[in-house]
């Protein structure tokens, strides 16, 4: 369901939109917080996901959860850890 998938996002999403400008990255979630806007029935979930900064090791961000007829589902924000793959399993940093 909806509020299933919404959770969901609130755990994931900022991380996976760091890792799509740093491909080589490991992140770990420092903090969550979701926020119910409201609910309407959907058969699908429009996530903007908004990273704000990258920078000296961690990252922040939102994400907007839409249903498709436009309502705003709800709000959630991220802050993670960052690390370059190498770091997490040893290899040596490498671009």
């Amino acid at each position: 369901g909806v509020i299933a998938y919404s959770t969901k996002a609130a755990e994931d999403y900022v991380k996976m939109g760091v890792r799509r400008e740093h491909v080589h990255i490991a992140a770990n979630s420092l903090d969550n917080t979701l926020r119910f806007v409201s609910s309407a029935p959907t058969n699908w979930v429009l996530l903007d996901i908004r990273v704000h900064s990258v920078h000296n090791g961690f990252a922040h961000g939102l994400v907007h959860q839409w249903a498709e007829d436009g309502t705003l589902l709800a709000t959630a924000s991220q802050t993670v850890m960052v690390r370059h793959w190498g770091q997490v399993v040893g290899l040596p940093h490498t671009r």
